[in-house]
């Protein structure tokens, strides 16, 4: 276990319920010698759970560290919550959360409401809200701009309850990336460093996930490293390691996809990501396979593979068949991705990421006519755009409309969706699909303007 988990000593113990009492017994085990440094048996009644957690904390960190700052022992007794049944409440619908599909997730929405009921200062019921509504959102499960705007209060109201709460923090910059707000999300990692332990795994997250999805991947993939480094069972870090497909490191990236499947299990995300770096190395063969993987897994969503397979996998899957000379299959996964999207669109019509998605399908198919009516629905007036609008942009490119696509690229920048990266990912959408860069003056100034104000971000952060 040590080895595993990179640590030197280990906590281990036992607890049982005895009628209303809790009984544990806990001991720390030196990782080299298996010797025991610190024993010891607590006993309480079950509704002080918490005061017992809090003495266990505050003993076993005092062995380790023979003495506690005050800081240090005013951390660790923070209570998790004022009522015994809210948390429990709360860990209930975090498992939930955790299956991923619709109906887990709607159950769950009531328990964090429960919990909430019997206690409005529990930040991490808040966090939960905020996840539920933004998976609503994300995964189309009947939510539109209603539900992102609720995840932001959420994860704001968890914020305002514990300032140092990563993983609200790490909610607040998904719901940035989410509307093309970048730079929103390298302010939210500065935050999370000047609050936060700078060397703490969680704070280290926090940061890379704010600079990854900020634009800012290269940094964001190594302070990824270093939590690994701390954390090697990080599930959290590895996936995102491997969603940093578009670095110049495709090959590490194969790599660290192949770990995460050998640790974790199969995920079609992660496959979507192996396959893409597949595709831009030129290994068409390993790329197939792995997009069929990410086609074929059932996903985060409903509970039957065709219903959830990964839209991205479904996009560039395509593309990489007619690659191929094999139109058929193409034309099969873009009009899969009609079939599942369209639905979800009719049930959300403000939902921007899904529009955007479903454009782009029609698109691939030839349908103009239904790409253009979605499309202008979906952008008209709208004040920030999601990421997915590149993939519009370059269906524009493939379907002979240049100027159409250098517009939503320019539109994009001027919203602040920026990639800071040596290559942003943009290109490297136009490369993997053999699609060559525009050659006017349009694309010329909308490059200078794009690089201009990569520069500063990454001068600023």
């Amino acid at each position: 276990i040590a080895r595993e988990l990179n640590t030197d000593t280990v906590l281990v113990g036992t607890f049982h319920l005895a009628g209303d009492r809790i009984l544990t017994s806990l001991s720390l085990v030196d990782a080299k010698s298996g010797l025991l440094s610190w024993a010891e048996e607590f006993e309480a009644p079950f509704e002080d759970i918490f005061h017992m957690q809090r003495e266990i904390a505050v003993r076993a960190a005092t062995s380790l560290k023979r003495s506690l700052t005050g800081e240090e022992e005013a951390a660790l007794i923070t209570p998790e919550s004022r009522s015994v049944d809210a948390y429990d409440l709360y860990l209930q619908g975090a498992h939930l959360t955790q299956e991923g599909t619709r109906e887990a997730t709607d159950i769950a929405f009531g328990y964090f409401n429960q919990a909430l009921e019997l206690d409005r200062s529990l930040a991490e019921a808040h966090v939960g809200l905020g996840v539920v509504n933004y998976n609503r959102y994300y995964y189309g499960w009947g939510g539109g701009l209603d539900s992102l705007d609720r995840a932001e209060a959420s994860f704001r109201k968890a914020l305002e309850l514990s300032p140092t709460s990563m993983r609200a923090r790490r909610g607040l910059i998904n719901v940035h990336y989410q509307r093309g707000h970048l730079e929103a999300c390298l302010m939210e990692g500065r935050e999370a460093v000047r609050l936060g332990n700078p060397h703490d795994v969680e704070t280290l997250l926090t940061q890379a996930t704010a600079y990854q999805l900020g634009g800012l991947a290269e940094e964001g993939a190594a302070l990824f490293r270093e939590v690994l480094e701390i954390d090697p069972v990080n599930q959290e870090a590895q996936w995102r390691l491997v969603t940093s497909t578009w670095l110049g490191e495709r090959e590490l990236i194969v790599e660290a996809g192949r770990s995460y499947l050998r640790r974790f299990g199969d995920d079609p995300e992660i496959h979507m990501f192996v396959a893409f770096a597949h595709h831009l190395l030129g290994h068409t063969e390993r790329a197939r396979g792995h997009y069929e993987q990410a086609v074929g897994l059932p996903a985060r969503g409903d509970s039957t593979a065709e219903a959830t397979a990964e839209p991205a996998a479904l996009f560039f899957g395509g593309l990489l068949y007619e690659q191929l000379g094999e139109p058929d299959r193409a034309t099969e996964l873009w009009q899969l991705g009609v079939d599942i999207y369209r639905p979800r669109l009719e049930e959300s019509p403000d939902n921007r990421r899904f529009g955007l998605i479903l454009a782009g399908f029609y698109g691939l198919l030839g349908d103009r006519g239904s790409m253009r009516a979605i499309e202008e629905r979906t952008l008209g007036g709208a004040d920030w755009i999601s990421w997915e609008v590149h993939w519009l942009a370059l269906v524009h490119a493939l379907r002979g409309e240049p100027d159409l696509a250098i517009e939503l690229l320019h539109r994009a920048l001027k919203l602040g969706l920026v990639d800071s990266s040596r290559v942003p990912a943009w290109e490297v959408y136009f490369r993997v699909a053999d699609v060559p860069m525009p050659e006017n003056e349009a694309f010329t100034r909308f490059v200078g303007e794009y690089r201009a104000e990569a520069r500063r971000l990454r001068e600023t952060y």
